[in-house]
């Protein structure tokens, strides 16, 4: 089917920097009708809401910020109830939202660093997907019109976990972070299999290294040059993606052109997982 515009309105964890930040963007230049950036940090999530305004195609685009922390369950559930009076609706949401752990040895990994970790990335995940998911659940399905095909209905609503291609492998000395994405995997999987008879659809991007502040971060941790170097010798074109390429797949498994998908993963890595270069 031709990709039509997305003309439905979105959540948006993590929307402060990075890929959030760029899915929002792209969300709205494909015309989205309203995008929420979520965020712990609250003044850059109410800043990148006001520089979306100007990338929306849609007449009356409504963006807005909410400054939440998505290991606490009722803010969650506060940050939909929001969206919920603010939109009407919920028809996509990315949960775009977790930390990095630092790099250790397994048995020298702190107790608190591993809970802290898993609060965000699994705990939170589990939050916003659940919360999100009950009032796609309830609402109508949308609908779409091509000229080759007339009119289709749609899912309820679209949700979007973003994995990462270590949730399919591991590394050394990441053993918090690791494990949360393997836990976030099987989250995204199982609430699939549950939302389908709903009409709700839940589906995975699964980037490598990814041109962000968490990347920044890492590259701070070590030597000058070194994850740089890392990412020259493993991945193919010798770089890290930027985060409109996440965004970009992101996009398509929000839209009318994967109402067919659910369940499912992209794998963002130039390769990286098919084995040496």
């Amino acid at each position: 089917m031709t990709q039509a515009s997305l003309d439905g309105y979105a959540i948006i964890t993590g929307a402060a920097s990075g890929i959030g930040k760029e899915t929002a963007f792209a969300l709205a230049e494909a015309g989205a009708k309203g995008v929420l950036f979520a965020d712990i940090q609250g003044d850059k999530a109410s800043a990148a809401a006001e520089d979306c305004k100007a990338l929306a195609i849609a007449p009356d685009f409504k963006s807005i910020s909410f400054t939440v922390d998505i290991s606490d369950a009722q803010a969650v559930e506060e940050m939909v109830d929001h969206a919920k009076e603010q939109f009407g609706r919920i028809d996509y949401c990315v949960n775009a939202a977790g930390i990095d752990s630092p790099m250790v040895p397994f048995t020298d990994t702190p107790n608190d660093t591993f809970d802290q970790v898993h609060n965000v990335n699994v705990r939170g995940t589990f939050f916003v997907t659940k919360a999100v998911a009950r009032v796609m659940a309830a609402q109508e399905p949308l609908t779409t019109t091509t000229k080759r095909f007339g009119p289709r209905t749609l899912s309820r609503g679209s949700i979007v976990i973003v994995a990462s291609a270590i949730a399919f492998g591991a590394v050394p000395g990441k053993t918090s972070y690791c494990t949360s994405k393997h836990a976030v995997l099987g989250l995204a999987r199982s609430s699939a299999m549950d939302l389908n008879s709903a009409g709700v659809r839940v589906n995975l991007v699964s980037p490598s290294w990814v041109n962000t502040p968490m990347l920044d971060t890492d590259r701070d941790r070590l030597p000058p040059g070194t994850i740089d170097g890392i990412i020259k010798q493993h991945i193919p074109l010798g770089r890290a993606a930027e985060p409109d390429e996440v965004a970009a797949a992101i996009v398509y498994l929000c839209g009318p052109g994967s109402t067919y998908v659910t369940g499912a993963n992209i794998m963002i890595d130039n390769g990286l997982t098919l084995g040496p270069k």
